[in-house]
């Protein structure tokens, strides 16, 4: 179907055209406002995801530190061990405060993906809380008395949560992928540094236990030592060459840097490889348990420090990407109020200076056009072609105007010959009749005319004066006539007659 424009009004073409061009234009600005708004929605879900992934971590790293001085504790005397227990009881609460924020979120997340997890992890570290309990009363007992097996309680139980942690922390890492890809880079090098930290962590807890112990490495610890050391070298390695790239971040290769000239170089890595080899070659190791720790957790933070970093990064980037469509979205919805502004005042224009002066003169067109010339002129004094417009329509009117008297002139004009027309007419009529009275010897007619010009009225009152002047002298002329014949010889004639009057 063709839509025919000829049988619309200018007006509501204009006003169809701007609604057009503001419905257009609201229409794209409000397709941005949702695309930023969606944007803004997975941004923000991002954020509070990395911000789940930090209070993961948090826990993680500080149960790698309760664990290891929990073992610690139960171990050595209470009196001889008084660094380990302070620094299980601050890693305890700090385990806590962790666990309780990351429960907090994932029950805010409400995503199905992570519900599982979440159980899990909330079952797992229920056991610990009771593990705690155990720990606490054995802490109270000599060391004789102490739980045999509680060292390797504390290594299952913690290994089970390290690791709920760590799938939980990796299903989180899945769902920032998968709402925004770009931080994937960031979710693989905080995967491989902690997992880096997991098999270097449990290393270093078997190496405290040993050296609290006072002891040698028995065949199977070393087998398991061996292999997560391996498995450290090799997660360290992929991250490594994973950062070995123009496009990486330079905090994250800075921090890179930092783990591998403190943990895997140095010596740091002096000191672990002499111990390990004491320890595994039957000899008992050459420090206490705090000197070790003293050694290897600030390294071991070096690695943790790139994961950190990572996430640092991972929820500085959700954060700006956040900010950036909350921007879009507020810039989006400024353009949409500024075109329906525009929108509006493009209304107002057009209808003030456009379509409601064009109808006012229409109008007062068409009164013209009835004849009705005394009709009111809109008063338009815009200097454009609507003003133009009125002015010319006001000449239009004065010539109308003019024209109308011209013939209401002319009009009189003729009425007035016609009159003098029909008077002349009448004149000589009648003096036709009074000339032939008079050529019959009555002179006794006499013209009348009341609607005649003064020319004419002097024409007749000349023929009246001859008809008077013959009647006057004719009628006296035979009164002194009739008087001689009588015999009466003093017949006068009295009237003073001129020319052949007085010669008679």
């Amino acid at each position: 179907m063709i839509l025919s424009t000829s049988k619309l009004s200018i007006r509501h073409i204009l006003i169809g055209l701007i609604c057009a061009m503001a419905l257009t234009t609201g229409g794209l600005t409000l397709q941005e406002i949702w695309s930023s708004y969606k944007r803004y929605g997975v941004s923000q879900q991002v954020v509070g995801l990395a911000g789940l992934n930090r209070n993961l971590f948090d826990a993680l790293g500080a149960f790698r530190l309760e664990r290891a001085s929990m073992q610690s504790a139960v171990i050595l005397p209470s009196d001889k061990n008084p660094s380990s227990i302070a620094t299980y009881m601050q890693r305890r609460k700090q385990v806590d405060e962790a666990m309780a924020q990351a429960n907090s979120v994932l029950t805010a997340s409400n995503r199905p993906a992570l519900a599982p997890f979440q159980r899990d992890l909330a079952a797992i570290y229920d056991e610990n809380r009771k593990l705690r309990e155990s720990v606490e009363s054995d802490l109270k007992l000599p060391v004789e008395g102490r739980d045999k097996q509680m060292p390797d309680r504390i290594l299952s139980v913690g290994e089970k949560l390290l690791i709920s942690l760590d799938k939980t922390s990796l299903a989180v890492d899945s769902e920032i992928r998968a709402l925004n890809p770009a931080l994937t880079e960031l979710v693989v090098a905080r995967a491989l540094s902690w997992a880096t930290r997991t098999y270097a962590g449990t290393s270093g807890v078997m190496v405290s236990t040993i050296t609290a112990q006072q002891r040698p490495f028995d065949a199977k610890e070393t087998r398991v030592l061996l292999s997560n050391d391996a498995s450290a070298l090799a997660s360290w390695q992929a991250l490594r060459d994973m950062a070995d790239t123009a496009q990486t971040d330079p905090v994250i290769k800075a921090a890179i840097a930092t783990g591998q000239a403190t943990y895997f170089a140095g010596p740091v890595k002096e000191m672990r490889e002499k111990l390990v080899a004491q320890a595994t070659s039957g000899s008992k190791p050459s420090m206490s348990v705090d000197q070790w720790r003293g050694e290897i957790v600030p390294a071991l933070e070096t690695i943790a420090a790139v994961a950190s970093t990572a996430l640092d990064r991972a929820s500085a980037g959700a954060n700006a990407t956040a900010a950036q469509a909350f921007a879009e979205l507020l810039t989006y919805g400024a353009v949409l109020l500024v075109s329906l502004l525009i929108a509006i005042a493009g209304y107002v224009v057009v209808r003030s200076r456009v379509t409601t002066p064009l109808a006012q003169m229409t109008a007062a067109m068409t009164q013209l056009a009835k004849g009705e010339l005394d009709t009111a002129l809109p008063r338009i004094s815009h200097k454009d072609e609507i003003g133009a417009m009125a002015s010319a329509l006001s000449v239009f009117q004065e010539n109308l105007v003019k024209m109308r008297e011209l013939e209401q002139s002319e009009r009189a004009a003729s009425a007035a010959r016609l009159a003098r027309a029909q008077s002349m007419e009448a004149v000589v009529t009648d003096v036709g009749e009074v000339v032939a009275a008079a050529a019959s010897g009555d002179f006794s007619a006499r013209l009348e005319i009341e609607h005649a010009d003064a020319q004419m009225q002097k024409l007749v009152a000349g023929i009246n004066e001859i008809n008077a002047v013959v009647d006057s002298a004719t009628s006296e002329f035979a009164a002194a006539l009739q008087a001689v014949a009588g015999g009466d010889l003093t017949a006068r004639i009295e009237t003073a007659y001129r020319g052949k009057f007085a010669e008679l």
